[in-house]
């Protein structure tokens, strides 16, 4: 069942990963649990539309794995877990994919923004991942 607030004070990012549940929506930034608003039936056909796309193709090819949000990617000790709308992992790093979430950055991200203004902070989050890895940002404007 998804929780409606986040937990009290700081948690590691292996406590925030048991507290957090499939049907809860939250990312882990400093410790802290943010919760996630739901996405727009817009975002949520667009999202469907990559995965599916990039889905078949990645199969066919057998390039790797395809994830859509909710899913985590820890990308790296000091870093935020997300939820990205979309993850590739390529066949090469997929040791590194665990059970409810992702050890490091995927090999491509999507995170799908409809909005002259992207969501607080998710610039920055983007870069981050970027430094590790590729990553990529579709953005649909109005």
């Amino acid at each position: 069942m998804a929780k409606l607030e986040g937990p009290r004070g700081k948690l590691s990012y292996e406590e925030f990963l048991k507290w957090c549940d499939e049907d809860t929506w939250a990312e882990w930034v400093n410790g802290e649990v943010i919760l996630l608003s739901p996405a727009s039936r817009r975002h949520q056909q667009l999202v469907v539309f990559l995965v599916r796309v990039l889905g078949a193709f990645v199969e066919q090819q057998g390039l790797g794995v395809v994830l859509s949000a909710p899913f985590q990617m820890k990308t790296g000790p000091e870093l935020p877990g997300r939820e990205p709308d979309l993850l590739f992992i390529a066949r090469e790093n997929l040791e590194r994919l665990k059970e409810t979430h992702l050890e490091g950055p995927a090999d491509l991200v999507i995170e799908v923004v409809f909005s002259r203004e992207p969501p607080a902070g998710s610039g920055r989050e983007v870069c981050r991942v970027r430094a590790g890895r590729r990553a990529g940002v579709l953005a649909a404007r109005r």
